[in-house]
């Protein structure tokens, strides 16, 4: 009853597939591969001991009743069934001759089918339009067209392909054609759902004559146990960057040869892109116990150590790779990178020093990473140099610009650095503001204020409602005692927004050194308006009052100023003076005596003018 049920459904599928086949849109150049070619293409079912159905694939044929196809479709076999494109039977006798390297075999069979000529894959490239034609699930012979996905190589001088096209197991062994007819490749399935086209000429490593072996008497073996299927398998899956399943296949290897050093190398290389680098560390200490002299072996476990940030076992097994072999340029750079790590500068500058010597690949990362050593070293001399040749590599590095201005800054080359400040205001306009702040800063600090005026137009021009860049440009103006124009660009901040405490503040300081107390005082005022815990501004606001001689009205902001800090001298001291003027000497006194207990040096100047 199941096998009833099972039957009636797998023809529902087939009709399916069918149907979609039959509605397939087909290019007139794939039409024309495929009515020149079909004839010469074979559908076959495998069964083994019990007759059951084990494989469906494809063949086509090479010579006079030779018929190539995948060995893993057959490895098994005790008995195939064929079919050509017209449906017809062809005889599948049995297994000529093999190559297990490349999963390939050459069966005999009753046809005669023209032989298709094998041309060479190395033309192809790409998102390459090629055609397949091979056999659906229900045997019948299609064609399929999809273009290059991937094209990777998996072995030296030998490429694998990807195709876009939806299909079965069923393709397996199938010939491939390029868009001018020639057969390049073959299609193989080492998985239900993994494909890859393989080169057509390795259909010349395998031999086209010898005996033949009937499927009765082969002696089976399942070919993607064995070593050889295997080993090709992790091979393609390697070049495809499917690194799980390579990493599967890779163990199966080592099962049948646990010593076998490259396979060693090749799984610890898939761990390590699997991002397992403890399996990678394990099996790369592995290599080195059965090969202490394997310099590739110690340059793959120092970049395992750096994955994990093992800083000094990286260091360690780096250094033996370059001693093993100096062609291990690239450790240098890596070794760098680990003391640098270890902020162990100076060395990192060292072997970034000598990666660059030897003329290695990647010298903006080197050139980069040297300058930030020196950077580190407070070394800026030699910093500028480095980072100006990363900078030639990419000129338009935010990174690398911004580190070079720091240089340029430290070394008191402030024209330079704006000149990098102002470029990157235009490498990344959104960040403008940041950059004309830095050239602000640099003057400021440098005390060089006229320079940093330019900037701060420039913020303000950017955005003329920024509060803080009209601010800015204020702080500069007073550093160049320009109090006139200085007000005015706090007036503007404090417009924009009103409770701007330090625009007040300088402000009121721009006009006290303009001698204007009363504008001063109406600042002050208003600073402690909208900050009335700011001592600083009542301070101001008494002092100002006593630039006037208004005693009276500086006794109560030096008594808040006290309130709020009372541990600070000055207010005590001016209030002192302000009640001496009051002729208040008792309340003088008694500041004099609070005072004298935590600042004697203030106490002392009061009591000058103590009667």
């Amino acid at each position: 009853m199941n096998i009833k049920k099972y039957g009636v459904f797998f023809g529902i599928i087939s009709l399916i597939f069918m149907s979609f086949s039959f509605l397939y849109s087909q290019s007139e150049e794939a039409s024309g591969i495929f009515e020149q070619n079909k004839q010469s293409v074979v559908s076959f079912v495998v069964m083994g001991e019990d007759k059951e159905e084990i494989a469906r694939g494809t063949g086509f044929i090479i010579g006079k009743d030779l018929m190539l196809t995948n060995y893993h479709l057959v490895s098994q076999a005790k008995n195939a069934e064929g079919r050509d494109y017209r449906g017809k039977k062809v005889k599948i006798v049995g297994i000529i001759s093999h190559n297990k390297e490349y999963n390939l075999a050459v069966l005999q069979v009753k046809s005669k089918a023209p032989a298709l000529t094998p041309g060479t894959f190395a033309g192809i490239k790409f998102s390459d339009e090629l055609a397949v034609i091979g056999g659906n699930e229900a045997g019948e012979i299609q064609l399929y067209e999809g273009k290059v996905i991937n094209l990777v190589e998996f072995e030296k001088d030998l490429k694998e392909a990807d195709l876009n096209i939806s299909s079965t197991q069923s393709l397996s062994g199938a010939p491939v054609f390029d868009k001018n007819g020639q057969l390049v490749g073959i299609m193989m399935y080492p998985e239900t759902r993994s494909k890859v086209v393989i080169p057509a000429d390795l259909i010349n490593k395998v031999e086209k004559s010898g005996a033949v072996t009937k499927f009765k008497n082969w002696e089976n073996e399942e070919y993607f146990e064995t070593y050889e299927g295997s080993y090709l398998a992790a091979k393609l899956y390697i070049a495809l960057g499917s690194s799980r399943k390579a990493a599967n296949y890779l163990k199966k290897v080592l099962k049948i040869k646990p010593e076998e050093l490259d396979v060693l190398v090749m799984l610890a290389e898939t761990y390590s892109k699997q991002r397992n680098y403890s399996s990678a560390e394990t099996t790369y200490k592995k290599i080195v116990d059965l090969k202490p002299s394997l310099d590739k072996a110690y340059m793959g476990l120092g970049i395992v150590y750096i994955k994990m940030r093992k800083w000094s076992d990286a260091v360690t097994a780096l250094e033996k790779a370059v001693q093993l072999n100096l062609d291990h340029k690239s450790a240098y750079l890596l070794i760098g990178q680990a003391y640098k790590e270890q902020k162990s500068y100076t060395k990192a500058a060292e072997n970034f020093t000598k990666y660059l010597e030897l003329n290695s690949n990647n010298p903006q990362d080197a050139h980069l990473q040297l300058g930030q050593c020196y950077l580190e070293l407070e070394q800026h001399d030699k910093a500028i140099p480095a980072l100006e040749e990363a900078l030639k590599l990419d000129p338009q590095s935010i990174n690398i610009n911004y580190r070079l201005a720091q240089c340029y800054q430290k070394v008191g080359q402030y024209e330079k650095a704006e000149g990098i400040y102002s470029n990157l205001a235009q490498i990344s306009p959104d960040d403008a503001k940041v950059y004309f702040n830095n050239i602000i800063r640099i003057y400021d600090e440098a005390k060089m204020p006229d320079k940093a005026v330019n900037a701060a137009k420039k913020l303000i021009d950017l955005d003329p409602n920024n509060h803080e860049s009209h601010y800015n440009m204020g702080a500069m103006l007073v550093k160049q005692n320009k109090y006139t124009e200085a007000i005015e660009s706090f007036k503007k901040a404090i417009e924009l927004k009103s409770d701007f405490v330090y625009a007040y503040a300088n402000m009121g300081y721009s006009y006290s050194q303009m001698k204007k107390y009363s504008d001063a005082v109406d600042a002050f005022k208003k600073l402690v308006e909208v900050a009335p815990d700011d001592s600083n501004g009542w301070f101001n606001l008494g002092v100002n009052y006593m630039q006037q001689k208004k005693w009276s009205s500086a006794v109560e902001p030096l008594r808040k100023t006290i309130e709020l800090r009372p541990n600070y001298g000055l207010p005590y001291y001016n209030l002192g003076i302000v009640y001496l003027n009051l002729k208040d000497n008792y309340s003088a006194r008694e500041l004099y005596k609070k005072l004298k207990t935590f600042d004697p040096d203030m106490a002392s100047k009061l009591q000058k003018y103590l009667r």
